[in-house]
């Protein structure tokens, strides 16, 4: 499930129950930068430094201010924060005096045996343990505590990996196999992971279940998901919760209204990602989607994708308009170029969780990188109407029966198999 309450990084306002009074003359015509030196002093305790580029006076009680000072239009204040759980967020323990920065600057430190670690994007200079970004960042996950901490590299990417809880040795290496199963999945799918730093928070628990995966965006990306301690390897080999997770990352903040493009890329990448990296079989893809998508067909009372949020439409009917547009992608592209073509563009044009675009704005990108307008007008078609899609004509032609077994002597089915493969994939027969 992905969630991202901040909007772009960039709008917030801190809600009434930080209490702040702050009043603030920022410096006129110079670049607003608001940074702050955090260490996690003791667990549960953050002792803050923060400077302001503005004369301020601090009356809070949601934050212990310690001291404040302000001369030649910086304001420098000391103060800390009482945690209720390790596991929190920017907006939880960064002083937000009213206005919007133009950029915040965050670094971490720690005491002896304990360990900070956040989704927010490292700082661009590349100084250690520092991270950046434009305007605020206020939901993306961060962590503080004495959980397990180590870095893996994959696809391109740096994901921190913190496990919280208890288990013993060989089920944190069987964690750390999963995470790679899941990184491996993605850059299949889109050439490498969507986000070169990610926060992966994982609730070790007890028993042997996989759930609750979260995925926030704001200033960086950051995904939170349990895993029991009893956890077998076969089940951390079939599991398809944290590549959907994964996949997330890889789109950028969408409204409520939209939610169901996010969920629905999710659901529909998400099995022929596994199958690209070789650990799902092809057949499964099918069998998987014979299942599902019916559960997205819209019912009586349905006005349309931006309008109509039951499960079965987000989740199910967002990844009807998927594999919808990925056929018709195909076929007006003699096989040449798919969704997954659409998804990498939009993915290389920077359109990552923690942006916020339109959806408008996203689908012309993701039409412009197939040379088709498909997106664009399944949106237009499927958005405020419900639009029903003749499923079982559309699998008979893809040859995909009923009980999700397949043929290859349907009309369609070479379209099919470039979906499952992905690339170009000239259909027999075409030509330019």
């Amino acid at each position: 499930m992905r969630t991202s309450s901040f909007r772009n990084c960039a709008g917030f306002i801190r809600s009434a129950a930080s209490l702040l009074l702050l009043a603030v003359a920022l410096s006129a015509g110079a670049e607003s930068l608001w940074r702050y030196d955090v260490t996690l002093s003791h667990p549960g305790q953050l002792d803050i430094e923060a400077w302001f580029p503005a004369r301020a006076t601090v009356h809070d009680s949601a934050f212990e201010v310690l001291s404040e000072a302000c001369a030649n239009g910086t304001c420098h204040v000391r103060y800390r924060v009482h945690l209720d759980d390790e596991v929190t967020s920017p907006g939880e323990w960064l002083l937000h005096p009213p206005g919007t920065p133009d950029r915040v600057r965050v670094h971490l430190a720690a005491a002896e045996g304990l360990h900070a670690a956040t989704g927010m994007t490292p700082a661009p200079d590349g100084a250690p343990s520092t991270y950046e970004c434009r305007g605020f960042p206020d939901a993306v996950f961060s962590i503080f505590g004495s959980f397990e901490l180590e870095v893996i590299d994959e696809g391109g990417a740096r994901i921190d990996v913190a496990m919280t809880g208890t288990g013993t040795a060989a089920a944190r290496e069987r964690i750390r196999d999963w995470v790679r199963r899941a990184a491996r999945s993605v850059t299949a799918y889109y050439g490498r992971m969507p986000m070169k730093h990610v926060l992966l928070i994982v609730r070790v628990t007890r028993g042997a279940r996989i759930g609750g995966g979260t995925t926030m965006g704001g200033g960086g990306g950051a995904v939170m998901i349990s895993a029991g301690a009893d956890t077998t390897r076969e089940t951390f080999d079939g599991d398809w919760e944290l590549t959907h997770e994964f996949v997330h990352l890889a789109f950028p903040d969408q409204e409520r209204q939209h939610h169901w493009i996010e969920e629905g890329i999710a659901t529909y990448v998400e099995p022929i990602a596994r199958s690209q990296a070789g650990i799902y079989p092809a057949t499964r893809i099918w069998r998987d989607l014979a299942d599902g998508l019916p559960k997205g067909e819209p019912q009586a009372s349905d006005r349309g994708l931006d309008h109509t949020h039951t499960w079965g439409r987000t989740y199910w009917g967002g990844a009807l308009f998927c594999f919808v547009a990925d056929v018709e992608i195909r076929r007006r592209t003699s096989g040449r170029r798919g969704l997954q073509d659409a998804l990498r563009g939009i993915l290389n044009a920077g359109g990552t969780i923690d942006q916020e675009w339109d959806l408008p704005r996203a689908l012309a990108v993701g039409d412009a990188a197939t040379g088709t307008k498909v997106l664009e007008d399944l949106y237009a078609a499927m958005k405020d109407d419900p639009h029903p899609v003749d499923l079982q004509t559309l699998f008979a032609r893809l040859g995909i029966k009923s009980d999700g077994t397949l043929t290859d002597e349907a009309p369609e089915a070479a379209i099919r198999r470039a979906i499952e493969r992905g690339g170009n994939h000239e259909l027999p027969g075409s030509r330019d």
